[in-house]
């Protein structure tokens, strides 16, 4: 190989090189922004827990989880994930506004970013089925829909998420949602297992599998 070759072999080595060790800063560099534009993207979209409704007990909630033991500070109680929850309650009042604060600063202390929720400035007075009045907080979107088909005295189906319970004014933070049927899933009611069908459809005939179906809608 003639010394004019080589030299431009080895110039053209190093400048490979070169480029493959530019193009490793440059991805090195680019990491860290791009790691911190996904975390600072999932911090802001976090809401409302996904999933099911639970069938929720307010006043079960009242007597357990706002009660305050002997020698104890009172304080709040903050579920962190939040518990997403369907209740039945007659309503008592329409929605009126509220203070937000005790909510907001809860939300955010649950590891939520209070302003990725929509838009709530009111609350709603229900009564529960042991006649405890309860206030809940509600989505402004909500309130206004309540506002135009429901009036004081109703049986409301509620669908929300439990933020906290305060032991403070024995009260629980729960958030309106939605309203509608029930959406909860029964399976998870103790003493209610899971209804499985499936096991139906390995049966030989047609007769045998619409009868076992018929008998499994009736252990719901």
């Amino acid at each position: 190989m003639s010394a004019f070759r080589f030299s431009c072999l080895a110039a053209l080595i190093g400048c490979l090189m070169s480029m493959s060790v530019q193009a490793a800063d440059d991805d090195a560099a680019s990491a860290p922004v791009a790691a911190s534009a996904v975390t600072a993207a999932q911090a802001l979209n976090t809401g409302y827990p996904k999933g099911r409704y639970q069938v929720f007990d307010a006043d079960a909630a009242l007597e357990s989880d706002t009660q305050v033991a002997a020698g104890v500070p009172p304080g709040q109680k903050v579920w962190a994930p939040m518990k997403k929850v369907h209740l039945e309650a007659v309503l008592l009042a329409l929605p009126e506004p509220c203070d937000m604060k005790l909510l907001a600063e809860m939300v955010v202390a649950g590891g939520v970013d209070f302003n990725s929720l929509p838009k709530i400035s009111s609350c709603l007075r229900i009564k529960t089925a042991k006649a405890h009045e309860l206030s809940v907080f509600v989505q402004d979107d909500v309130a206004a829909a309540l506002t135009k088909s429901a009036k004081p005295g109703d049986a409301l189906q509620l669908n929300g998420a439990y933020v906290y319970a305060s032991e403070v004014d024995k009260s629980l933070g729960v958030v309106i949602t939605g309203t509608g049927g029930d959406t909860a899933d029964k399976a998870a009611q103790p003493g209610k297992p899971k209804v499985d069908k499936t096991s139906c459809l390995e049966l030989k005939t047609y007769a045998e599998i619409v009868k076992c179906t018929k008998e499994m809608d009736k252990r719901k």
